[in-house]
């Protein structure tokens, strides 16, 4: 008899095991009803971020956007990542006692701390962020309210994701910035220009006037009015790969002819960015010709100054290259009497 009802038992067992792990409740009362993560009611104004003992940045809300330490505009991307973080997280249970001086210890010598500002400018919470558990599926981390510290560690994650979340608290102001460096409507723009040094027959501009838009310089040959707009179009939204101010190569770079210069102009500015040639690297993927021959350049990544110059960059073919167009593909393509 006991045989036969066995199996049910061990379901039974089961179902009430799986109920308990998932009852949010349950691990709440399991977990000491700590809190890790910011609750959906509060506004998030200021996070300041450090790596314990070194400099920290600063990301705080600007009217409708979010700057890093005062200077730039931040990724929006990974900012929204960071934010989806703090009011996802969650803590599945405290560190044993066994290991609780370590990895306290490890929190605190090699950790980072975040501190969470509310809408009045009020710290809110610190959080305190070490490295991963063994599994790699949560996080340790600490944290202090009002002023007083939790007792023991506990590791964090976001339910339903598999990994470690130290990599979201980033401490580096070049990795907070934006790689956006061009922003522009294409019924803003008054004026744009591409000059190639080397080559000037492909040379060209597209200047407004009034409603229309015209193509410089004139030629016997009809332009498209559509392909000047659809190249307008372009410039509403660019980024770099990453910024390489300090390259070694930077200054012998910038003090070459620069392949390319283009130029915008809109009623509230102005601005160039020249661009040049990369030198062949390990991570460029065509590293010699259909000959056999070694490539002096990369095909895929280019150099560019950017931010009124500024700003040392890299960046893709993939996203700048439609932009690198001459004066003869604006034409009306002529068709063949048949």
């Amino acid at each position: 008899m006991i045989k036969k009802i066995l199996p049910f038992i061990l379901i039974a067992l089961l179902i009430a095991l799986i109920a308990f792990l998932l009852n949010p409740s349950i691990l709440k009362k399991s977990s000491g009803a700590v809190e890790f993560h910011i609750p959906k009611d509060i506004e998030i104004t200021k996070i300041r971020i450090n790596r314990i003992g070194e400099d920290e940045i600063t990301l705080e809300k600007s009217k409708d956007h979010w700057i890093v330490n005062d200077k730039y505009p931040v990724r929006q991307r990974q900012f929204n990542t960071l934010i989806k973080t703090l009011k996802k997280m969650r803590p599945v249970y405290p560190v044993s006692e066994a290991a609780h001086n370590n990895i306290v210890r490890e929190i605190m010598a090699k950790g980072i701390k975040a501190e969470i500002f509310d809408s009045r400018g009020k710290l809110y919470k610190t959080i305190y962020v070490g490295g991963s558990n063994v599994q790699y599926h949560g996080t340790y981390m600490l944290v202090e309210k009002d002023g007083k510290m939790i007792d023991r560690p506990y590791v964090v994650n976001i339910p339903g994701f598999q990994g470690y979340l130290t990599s979201r608290f980033i401490t580096s102001e070049e990795e907070w910035r934006s790689r956006e460096v061009i922003s522009v409507r294409s019924e803003d723009i008054q004026k744009v220009s591409l000059t190639y040094p080397g080559d000037e027959k492909a040379s060209f501009m597209i200047k407004r006037e009034g409603q229309d838009l015209k193509l410089l310089p004139e030629s016997y040959k009809i332009y498209s009015p559509d392909l000047l707009r659809a190249y307008l179009e372009l410039f509403n939204s660019k980024s770099i790969e990453t910024y390489v101010n300090d390259h070694s190569k930077r200054d012998s770079v910038v003090q070459t002819t620069p392949f390319a210069v283009l130029e915008i102009e809109t009623k509230e500015e102005r601005f160039e960015i020249p661009f040049f040639y990369k030198e062949v690297s390990e991570r460029t993927k065509l590293q010699t010709s259909l000959e056999g021959q070694k490539m002096e350049y990369d095909v895929d990544r280019y150099y560019a100054l950017v931010n009124e110059k500024e700003d040392f960059a890299v960046i893709q073919f993939f996203v700048f290259g439609p932009i690198f167009q001459k004066h003869e593909d604006f034409f009306e393509v002529e068709e063949l009497n048949s």
